[in-house]
């Protein structure tokens, strides 16, 4: 039997098995927040031309830096809200918002699933597989009546743009091997105890394709996304890689005969007393 245990982080759960920290699907792709970031800072930079011509040059970058950090926090903080409230339609909770956009995206969303009379079975599911070593939160496992026999993993994305790696994220979650159960517990008067976790039988999923909901800008779209062959291959390789990296350069692995740091030991310059030039 192995030990489950987790971490949470402004609401995001890393999960431990045995003591090792496994890596989420989403680690495993090369699609972040950086790009629509960068495009809003851009975006940015050209709007507001005139302001920063007139500021001392020693100031601009900090000002452009900045930007950058804000652009990016409100990618994540719009994501993350987007799917709070998406996850109180699914489940019957609502979650209030301030941003209408967030509210317009998840309305959008809701009623495309209501039009293709998905019904939800696991909503915010901890996935694992034990024999890979990844494990993370699918958005929805979803029955979708004559679409799919098997019950599917859908993927929520409210950005502006999809990309195919997310695919890679989608088949992991469909290969999963197990469901990680969260077990809440109270102190004798009444205070909230650390969590518990173990590991529960996972419902046959079609591991051929999952299902990708896209919402922005009031508008929302279902695509499906292969996820067999080639792409779960693509899935094992990189995880293959993951772990030959964290092998031998992994801190934690420092005392191992794997461990081989590619930085070595910096050069010693000549015994002349001069440095060379740098060209």
């Amino acid at each position: 039997m192995h030990d489950i245990t987790a971490r949470k982080w402004k609401g995001h759960s890393t999960f431990y098995m045995d003591g090792r920290k496994l890596p989420g699907p989403s680690s495993l792709t090369t699609t972040d927040l950086t790009k629509p970031a960068v495009k809003e800072v851009a975006n940015w930079v050209l709007d507001n031309w005139s302001m920063l011509a007139e500021q001392p040059l020693s100031s601009i970058p900090k000002m452009i830096e900045q930007k950058g950090l804000s652009a990016w926090d409100h990618a994540r903080d719009r994501g993350k809200q987007c799917h709070l409230v998406m996850e109180g339609l699914v489940t019957g909770q609502p979650v209030a918002t301030d941003d209408p956009t967030v509210l317009a995206d998840a309305e959008a969303a809701a009623r495309l699933l209501d039009g293709f009379n998905i019904k939800p079975f696991k909503s915010e599911q901890a996935l694992i597989h034990t024999d890979l070593l990844y494990a993370g939160t699918a958005d929805l496992i979803a029955e979708i009546p004559n679409v799919s026999d098997l019950p599917v993993i859908l993927d929520f994305k409210f950005g502006k743009s999809i990309y195919p790696d997310h695919a890679i994220q989608a088949s992991a979650y469909a290969h999963s091997t197990n469901m990680i159960i969260e077990h809440h517990h109270s102190g004798p008067k009444g205070g909230k105890q650390p969590s518990t976790y173990s590991l529960d039988a996972i419902p046959e999923i079609n591991q051929r394709e999952a299902f990708l909901l896209h919402a922005h800008d009031g508008v929302a779209q279902l695509f499906p996304i292969k996820t067999d062959g080639w792409v779960w291959e693509c899935v094992q390789i990189f995880l293959d890689q993951y772990w030959e990296w964290k092998l031998r350069t992994d801190f934690y692995n420092r005392d191992k005969d794997t461990f081989n740091n590619p930085i070595l030991d910096p050069l010693v310059p000549p015994q002349s007393g001069t440095i060379p030039p740098p060209f």
